[in-house]
């Protein structure tokens, strides 16, 4: 039998194992931020294409399968205009996109590249962008526009500088009304990551008229991710009510800013709070506690991390159905010269006892003040039997830091880890007899890292 024989079921199949979307849809964040680091993801990609030009019977699923995804490999603004061009000219391969990498693009091109059709497709969709044909730039509406013909969409991300801005060109109030935008998108990554490399910050803006406005467009939206949210008031509540993992990275939210977010969402069950004290009034972790609160009969994975401690921290054990609880130990201890010893009972009861794993990350040099704190926390879940033990999991990151000229190298780092995780094993044979486990991995972490 010759390839162009094969049945169209099993050529269908053969490309989809091909494809990094397919590998990764049932995940709620696929690794998208790993594929342009990774070669398996690239030869993979190049794999289809070539299946695409193999022949007719191959070449028609093969395109439509290379369509699934966009942006996360080739990250050239010049490819998304193509991209944008060739969805505008093939619908049905728009219809295929499934997760894509947008970018706002605000240098000038060569009008040469889209001269021949973005004058019909912008005149095509003109109801619903805020074109001005006097002062608009055409490559600021590329993104806008392959967000207006891709039904299909699932997962959206706009992590660059200014790239949620694409959202601007909207005009709201028609693609709301005339459900213009892809209404199946269940996932939002927007707003710029950290990155040592680069350190301007450029908020994401919450109110209706920033991004926030747009989110009524998305009905199935189901899990978002905003990195460095702005500080602007939020005077009305955000089209939240049906998120279920809500994720702010970067994040310098007073208390009142993360009670309106949070009180806006319905069953809420994953919670990420990634925090830089930019300002006096940015919340501890303490307050994040508190505040989870309102959505502690659904919620059941959270990761705090404030870099702000607060004498008292209670919050956190009225999570009463809270499973996953990770965080940094400066949200609940702040080591200083004259305490360098966390309570060996402060521990005891500052947790959910639904919880079944922990992680928390350590600095190296405080590995040994909360050591003993630590230990007594895990036996204090000990029950009597193994089907009774809740708590099943504990996990410290010990950690260095790049930056820091007396950060032991890795082995000496190794070395510590071994001799803590020795020792804590030891002490705890009850939690490990119950099927308990306890690791230490030690890693070097750059100052930037949330």
């Amino acid at each position: 039998m010759n390839l162009q024989d094969l049945l169209p079921e099993l050529i269908i199949q053969i490309c989809e194992l091909l494809c990094q979307h397919c590998a990764e849809d049932h995940i709620k964040w696929p690794r998208h931020e790993w594929w342009p680091d990774e070669s398996e993801p690239r030869i993979l990609r190049h794999a289809l294409l070539n299946l695409s030009l193999l022949c007719k019977s191959w070449g028609a699923i093969a395109q439509k399968v290379l369509h699934h995804n966009f942006g996360f490999l080739d990250q050239d603004p010049v490819a998304q205009v193509l991209f944008c061009r060739t969805i505008s000219e093939n619908p049905e391969l728009a219809k295929q996109l499934k997760h894509a990498k947008l970018y706002h693009i605000e240098t000038a091109f060569d009008k040469a590249l889209a001269q021949s059709w973005i004058t019909d497709v912008l005149k095509k969709f003109s109801t619903f962008l805020t074109l001005d044909t006097e002062t608009s730039r055409w490559e600021e509406f590329i993104a806008p526009l392959i967000l207006l013909q891709v039904p299909n969409l699932k997962h959206l991300v706009a992590e660059g500088t200014g790239d949620w801005m694409l959202f601007e060109k909207f005009n709201i109030q028609a693609v709301i009304r005339e459900h213009a935008l892809p209404r199946h998108i269940q996932a939002l990554n927007i707003g710029k990551i950290f990155s040592k490399h680069d350190e301007t910050l450029y908020p994401v803006g919450l109110s209706n008229h920033g991004f926030a406005g747009i989110l009524p467009a998305f009905d199935d939206l189901r899990h978002i991710a905003i990195w460095h949210p702005g500080r602007e008031p939020i005077q009305h509540p955000l089209a939240f009510q049906n998120i279920r993992t809500l994720c702010f990275g970067n994040a310098s939210l007073s208390r009142r800013q993360l009670h309106s977010l949070v009180s806006a969402t319905g069953p809420l069950e994953d919670f990420v709070y990634g925090g830089r004290t930019y300002h006096p009034d940015a919340v501890s972790g303490e307050e994040v506690f508190e505040i989870l609160a309102l959505r502690k009969d659904t919620l059941k994975a959270a990761k705090v991390v404030t870099h702000k401690t607060t004498k008292c921290f209670a919050a956190a054990s009225q999570l009463t159905n809270l499973e996953i609880l990770t965080l940094e130990y400066d949200t609940f201890w702040q080591p200083s010269p004259g305490n360098t010893q966390l309570d060996d009972q402060a521990l005891v009861g500052a947790f959910p006892a639904s919880l079944e794993g922990i992680q928390i990350s350590v600095f190296h040099e405080h590995l040994e003040g909360m050591r003993e704190a630590l230990i007594n926390y895990i036996l204090s879940t000990c029950a009597e039997s193994r089907e009774e033990q809740k708590l099943k999991s504990v996990i410290l990151f010990i950690y260095g830091k790049a930056e820091d000229p007396q950060t032991p190298d890795a082995d000496s780092l190794d070395a510590i880890v071994k001799y803590h995780g020795g020792f804590s094993k030891k002490t705890c044979q009850k939690f490990l007899k119950n099927k308990g486990r306890i690791r230490l991995i030690s890693e070097i972490r750059h100052l930037t890292a949330i």
